[in-house]
């Protein structure tokens, strides 16, 4: 494990010689702060063969990665990062997320994105795991987000699905909405898989709304929820159903 500090270096050395450590460690960032004149930063880094686990702790700072920077340097890979101090915010593909302690993020590099560590939450700490974005079957640029809602009337069980699907590139595959449920017949219980929405047919970058209706007669029992993107007879999907 390697261990490094702002602290040894003099007064102002200290925020370039992290704008240089962070871009040749992770990846190429425009980063600024309100206390560059006296930034204090330590890092931990373990190599784990393909996988780098960094241990960051750092001043409040403002990092935006650019399609520009993308094109100079793209790792391909996965950040994985815990919230262990601080507060921070970061914004891809148009939208922001508030992140506090406790909060677990997974980052795609390989794509624009701004971020910041406010000042109000004091010194920001992270646990990062940069992962090869092979190991993870994660389907490209897609999203998903339902909520299931559920009706029980006399002989009847009526459920709903409504949420959206997003595709954010256009890179000849579309995404694709899939639940999963068992439904309880005469017999016993029946499983069924569908996919309720897709962005077939639309052009990347796409948000679609899904408003997708069923009805189980006897009882309705784990449901789950998954996105995955399908092209070229070829479909990946999301390694978990949530």
């Amino acid at each position: 494990m390697i261990e490094l500090r702002s602290e040894d270096l003099p007064t102002a050395e200290r925020f370039p010689w992290w704008c240089e450590l962070t871009s040749r460690q992770m990846y190429p960032t425009l980063l600024s702060s309100d206390h560059a004149d006296d930034y204090r930063a330590a890092v931990k880094v373990l190599e784990l063969g393909r996988v780098t686990v960094a241990v960051p702790e750092f001043d409040c700072m403002r990092a935006v990665r650019t399609q520009r920077l993308i094109r100079r340097s793209d790792p391909e890979v996965w950040t994985l990062t815990l919230i262990c101090g601080g507060s921070l915010w970061i914004e891809q593909d148009r939208e922001r997320h508030e992140l506090r302690i406790g909060d677990l993020v997974l980052q795609d590099p390989s794509r624009p994105f701004r971020s910041e560590a406010l000042e109000a939450g004091g010194v920001a700490r992270t646990v990062q795991l940069d992962l090869p974005r092979r190991s993870l079957p994660v389907p490209e640029q897609a999203s998903a987000r339902g909520t299931l809602c559920w009706q029980k009337l006399p002989g009847e069980i009526r459920f709903t699905v409504d949420g959206s699907l997003k595709d954010s590139a256009g890179d000849g595959r579309y995404a694709v909405f899939r639940i999963h449920y068992r439904s309880r017949t005469a017999v016993g219980w029946s499983t069924h898989t569908k996919d309720i929405r897709t962005t077939k047919g639309h052009n990347a970058p796409v948000s679609l709304y899904v408003d997708w209706r069923g009805s189980a007669s006897r009882g309705l029992k784990d449901f789950w929820m998954q996105v995955c993107k399908q092209g070229g007879g070829k479909r990946t999907c999301d390694g978990h159903w949530h």
